[in-house]
């Protein structure tokens, strides 16, 4: 029964209004219980019964069907109305060949008609967000009046009630589409502006004769869907032959950004727009007249080879397709069909080949570290059933047929899963448009485990076969992010993985490794540039590039990025430097930036720098100023040292600070670190303010700077000036924030749904606040975890866009508290000395006070800072893992020691009674081993 679940390629359950399940229907693409080979049906069926018209693109198998008492023919009507049932013979098990027929007679009924049109409208003031034209008077009387043998309406009936209505034109303006659109894969669409452009070019006396033979050209071509629009309730899509005449070879319909597809698109391709920055305020699909066609896949033979040669001769992998096809053909000779290592399959029709390789030796690697069980009972599989795909090649006309390609693929080749590597590019084969079909995979949480002790006892994309008939909508919605940080990543993560949006997405400075986790070749359009204008009127950002991006709903997650310094101008003053530079914080600094000075916000930064310092800095004699306050300034340091920089020629200038307060909250590793700066001689300057840069005159190059202290002025000759000092809102973003009118209180002012004062703009990090209505100043999105935040983001706006998820209740209750996360805050990196820091603890309302310590907390150290081999574990009164340091010179695994956060002692193997016993002299080992454990444990549940 299990196993029905799992592989059926559709399974339907019925249930009522209490959500009791009342029926269930499982369906196959082919016969069950052995009576014939999966891949061979067709003619078997032929053979012995009257099915010439049963084809596996028709056809589908009933092997389960249960009903309560009493409801079945109820529920197999109820079943059958499932729209992808829509266009299938459902065949029994026991081959019974009487089709399905429902009692209820849907279809086009004809030109529409006057009598028609209350039912037309009342079907019209149903939909939401319908376009103004619908709320013109009289505009459906206008079709009326303007219907000739180029313009056509048509109601659409079930049982004599009218359903939906459709109006189709044959006048479409494809010179505007193409300036728009990317209409390469359509030749014949671009040919008639080519053609109305060449014979605009001829002599003037030919003129009106060619234009008029141009715009015969364009109808007889193309044919376009004006108003499409049905009953909720009967949400089907009619025959798409009905809308494609006889005489035409495209259908056309264009939809608002914000209109939600409906069934109909899903037989249409979906044309990209030309450029990201296409103002043009609609989607546009197309259907070609090949569509129609009926399809055949199957396996290739050796004879094909010279035809797919000619079909791939201009792929940039062609060679390797080419290669793989001969493997197969090896293969199949000297195996039988079930036992073929590579299968190549093609379909002549569509300009098609696939090709698979079974990969059963990695079936355990792929379920270990991936969550293949997100969507798939991992157990259910036999290794067999697991094939990787490795070329994929359909004429972007037919892609509507995906789907059903994936399901012959499926079973002519008896598996069940099929796999394809997303990244790196470099390593994908050819590959076409799948990023509608297979469902992005997220890599699984590893355990780091220490192999040079334990020897040798130490994403990818799915397609399965019930995912090949699960209904997909794309949302046409433009949700432009802001912003390479923390929570825009995590934020594109969770809707990428889960629905079908389009984003543009703003990058800058992100690795290779973090881009890898998203599935950005898919679902994002990746922008290197700046947001330096936004009109909300118009509802477009202006780029630095001089571009502007047009959106729907935007998300503004810049965060917070290091300054440059403003220096006081003033040497000789008599404030104490903590006040005063409360008073420059936020002051702007407005003159030349320096070309030796470097403020390092994100790894392109750090890479601009290190390029500018091997060629210019490090072989000099030249000083290196680090000026700041955080961890950054430490890890600067030490990548200064690791480039050779000798610790003579680095001044570490600290930023003033409160007594006692440091950006390590545990004092033995403050003190470790002090010593390592000490022992590479490394001269450090404390609770020193910028004051002026050049002595006053012009910065660039930056030769000297000046520094006030409490005693008296320090002045540093500078090589290059690293600046780690203030983080603050970038002032491109602020000016772009502040021009819009948005409320801004030295942050994005927001409410606890992230919404800001436009409900069209979000905005998440450490960009932003709460407004003060909540009374809750000192908790922002700064003080928590950002990966958890942007997840946050994500799950409030799906129910925006996914009818099935209802959103929450905004009542005047829950509107007055502000979200409170439970994630851990992490800092760490690499310190002088080679030490290795980690620093995991729980969100705090002032990030800059340590956190506060209990009584009651208890406390368990091994090993010391200074050796390179500290471990500390703070325990809360409620015996859960609050705190977590760690100093060690050996590379630390992460990933292991996030595990320990908000664990209670009693799941990590009685650790505190054996180390009040005296039992665990290294803490280290005794995670590793309990990790180790762990981990095995987790993978085997």
């Amino acid at each position: 029964m299990f196993s029905f679940l799992e592989k059926a390629n559709l399974a339907v359950t019925l249930a009522n209004e209490k959500d009791d399940i009342v029926a269930h229907a499982s369906f196959f693409d082919h016969p069950y219980g052995g009576l014939v080979d999966q891949a061979q049906w067709e003619p078997f069926l032929q053979e012995h019964f009257s099915a010439e018209k049963c084809t596996p693109m028709n056809t589908l198998f009933l092997h389960l069907f249960v009903a309560q008492p009493g409801f079945t023919t109820a529920s197999i009507k109820e079943i059958m109305k499932y729209e992808n049932l829509g266009n299938f013979a459902i065949r029994l098990p026991v081959l019974s060949l009487s089709p399905y027929t429902d009692s209820t007679d849907a279809g086009l009924s004809g030109f529409y008609r006057v009598e028609d049109h209350d039912d037309i409208m009342r079907l019209f003031t149903k939909q939401p967000k319908l376009p103004s034209v619908f709320k013109q008077p009289y505009f459906l009387v206008q079709l009326i009046e303007d219907q000739t043998e180029n313009n056509h309406t048509a109601v659409c009936q079930v049982d004599g009630v009218i359903v939906g209505f459709i109006s189709v034109t044959a006048h479409v303006d494809v010179k505007r589409l193409q300036d728009n659109f990317d209409l390469s894969e359509f030749s014949d669409l671009q040919q008639q502006t080519e053609v109305k452009h060449d014979e605009a070019a001829t002599q003037s006396d030919k003129a009106e004769e060619s234009q008029t033979s141009s715009s015969e050209h364009v109808t007889k071509l193309s044919v376009s869907i004006q108003f499409w629009i049905c009953s909720f309730f009967h949400l089907f899509s009619p025959d798409i032959h009905l809308c494609v005449p006889q005489d035409r070879e495209f259908c056309i319909i264009t939809v608002p950004h914000l209109f939600r597809e409906f069934p109909l698109l899903q037989n249409f391709i979906r044309v990209p727009p030309r450029t990201h920055f296409s103002s043009f305020p609609q989607e546009l699909y197309v259907f070609h007249r090949h569509g129609l066609r009926s399809v055949e896949v199957r396996r290739a033979v050796a004879s094909d080879r010279p035809a797919v040669s000619d079909l791939v001769k201009d792929l940039r992998l062609n060679q390797s397709l080419l290669q793989d096809l001969d493997r197969s053909q090896v293969s199949i000779s000297t195996h039988d069909n079930r036992s073929v290592v590579s299968s190549v399959f093609l379909s002549p029709e569509l300009n098609l080949i696939v090709n698979c390789a079974h990969l059963p030796q990695d079936v355990e690697y792929i379920c270990a570290r991936y969550n293949i069980e997100n969507y798939i009972y991992f157990s259910e599989h036999c290794y067999e059933e697991h094939a990787r795909l490795l070329h994929f090649v359909l004429n972007a006309l037919f892609q509507h047929f995906t789907k059903h390609v994936f399901k012959e693929v499926l079973r002519l080749a008896h598996i069940s899963c099929l796999y394809h590597r997303t990244y790196p590019p470099e390593l994908s084969q050819e590959v076409g448009p799948l990023h509608r079909d297979p469902v992005p995979v997220h890599p699984r949480r590893q355990i780091i485990y220490p192999l040079e002790e334990l020897g040798t006892n130490a994403p990818s994309s799915l397609i399965s076969r019930k995912l090949t008939m699960e209904p997909k909508v794309t949302v046409n919605v433009r949700i432009v992010v802001v912003g390479a940080s923390d929570t825009g990543l995590s934020f594109l993560e969770v809707l990428s993985c889960f629905y079908f949006f389009y984003f543009y997405f703003f990058y800058h400075g992100y690795s290779s490794r973090d881009l890898a986790l998203v599935p950005l070749r898919s679902h994002i359009s990746v922008i290197t540039g700046k947001m330096v204008g936004l009109c909300r009127k118009s509802k477009r950002i202006l780029v630095s590039n001089g571009k502007r991006v047009p959106y729907d709903f935007l998300v503004l997650c810049t965060g917070l990025q290091y300054q440059v310094p403003s220096p006081t101008g003033d040497v000789g003053q008599s404030v104490p430097n903590l006040q005063l530079q409360a008073q420059w914080t936020h002051r702007t600094y407005t003159g030349p930036i320096p070309s030796n000075l470097f403020t390092l916000n994100d790894l392109h930064d750090c890479r601009a720098a290190q390029r500018w310092m091997c060629a210019n800095f490090v072989e000099l004699q030249d000083n290196a100023v680090v000026y700041g306050s955080s961890v950054d300034v430490y890890t600067t340091v030490e990548a200064l040292l690791s480039l050779g920089v000798r610790g003579s020629r680095i001044h570490l200038v600290l930023l003033p600070s409160k007594p006692g307060v440091s950006c390590f909250s545990d004092p033995s590793v403050d003190k470790a670190v002090t010593a390592a700066l000490k022992t590479a001689e490394v001269h450090v300057h404390r609770n020193c303010l910028l004051a002026q840069m050049n002595d006053g005159e012009h910065p660039d190059p930056l030769r000297m700077v000046s520094f006030t202290t409490d005693a008296e002025l320090l002045r540093l000759q500078c090589g290059v000036f690293i600046n780690l000092s203030t983080k603050g809102v970038d002032h491109d973003a602020f000016r772009s924030i502040t021009k819009s009118h948005l409320v801004f209180d030295y942050r994005l002012v927001i409410n606890s749904s992230f919404h800001t004062y436009d409900e069209a703009i979000l905005g998440a990090g450490p960009l932003t606040k709460f407004s003060r209505r909540y009374y809750s100043d000192e908790w922002t999105h700064a003080n928590f975890n950002s990966r958890e935040v942007g997840q946050a983001l994500a799950v409030e706006m799906l129910p925006m866009f996914d009818p099935t998820l209802k959103p929450a209740d905004e009542t005047a209750d829950t509107d007055r508290l502000i979200p409170i996360y439970k994630d851990a805050k992490i800092q760490g990196g690499r310190l002088p000395g080679g030490l290795n820091y980690l620093h995991v603890t729980k969100p705090s309302p002032n990030i800059s006070d340590p956190p506060v310590q209990h009584v009651q907390d208890s406390v368990m150290k091994t090993g010391r800072a200074e050796m390179g081999n500290y471990f500390c574990l703070r325990l809360n009164p409620y015996h859960q893992v609050e705190t977590l340091t760690c100093l060690s010179l050996k590379p630390l695994p992460v990933s292991n020691y996030l595990c320990l956060y908000r664990k209670h002692k009693l799941l990590l193997s009685q650790l505190s009674t054996h180390y009040n016993d005296g039992l665990i002299p290294d803490l280290y080992r005794k995670d590793e081993d309990s990790l180790s454990t762990q981990g095995k444990n987790e993978h085997k549940t």
